[in-house]
C-alpha cells in the first residue's frame, strides 16, 4: 500500500520496523530508522561476521553491542556481547514465521530446526501476533537475567 512505502509510516509496519527482526530490544527501545544509527566495524572473515549495533539505538549508555554469527557445516552460532552502563531490561528477539515450540529448558524447536540457549540467564517468552497482511509473526524474546551481558544462541 502507499504507507507501507511512505517514510513517515513505513515503520508502524512490524515487517519493517525493528520490532519484527532479529535484535536486542534495550531498556523497551528498538533500534532506531536511519543512516546516522547504521551499524559500524562490520567484517566477515573465514566464516565469522562481526558488526557493532550499539549506535543504531540511540542511548547514551549503551557502548556496544558486538554481534557475532560464527557460520559452521552444521550449524550459526549467534552471540551478542553488551557494554551496558544502563540499568534497564534487555531483551533478546528472534522471530519467526513459523510456530515455535519450547521442546526443554534451553531448546526451542521450530519445525525441525533447534535454536539451543543457556537457559539460567534469561526466561523466554513466546507470542504470537499478525503482520499488516494478516498473517501469523512469532516473537521468541529471551529477557536476560539482571548483570548478564552476554546472549548466545546456537541454530541447528
Amino acid at each position: 500500500s502507499k504507507q507501507y512505502f511512505n517514510k513517515d509510516t513505513r515503520y508502524d509496519y512490524i515487517e519493517c520496523s525493528s520490532k519484527g527482526h532479529n535484535l536486542p530490544i534495550i531498556d523497551g527501545k528498538y533500534q532506531q530508522t536511519g543512516r546516522a544509527f547504521a551499524a559500524k566495524n562490520t567484517h566477515y572473515d573465514g566464516g565469522v561476521f562481526e558488526t557493532d549495533i550499539a549506535g543504531a539505538y540511540g542511548i547514551e549508555e549503551l557502548k556496544s553491542i558486538a554481534r557475532k554469527f560464527t557460520f559452521t557445516e552444521d550449524a550459526v552460532v549467534m552471540s551478542d556481547t553488551f557494554v551496558y552502563e544502563g540499568t534497564g531490561e534487555i531483551v533478546e528477539r528472534l522471530v519467526s514465521l513459523i510456530a515455535p515450540a519450547i521442546e526443554e529448558s534451553g531448546k526451542i524447536v521450530i519445525e525441525d530446526t533447534a535454536l539451543t540457549y543457556d537457559p539460567n540467564i534469561c526466561a523466554v517468552k513466546i507470542t504470537e501476533t499478525v503482520t499488516a497482511n494478516k498473517n501469523p509473526i512469532f516473537f521468541i524474546d529471551f529477557t536476560l537475567n539482571p548483570k548478564v551481558k552476554e546472549f548466545t544462541c546456537t541454530i541447528k
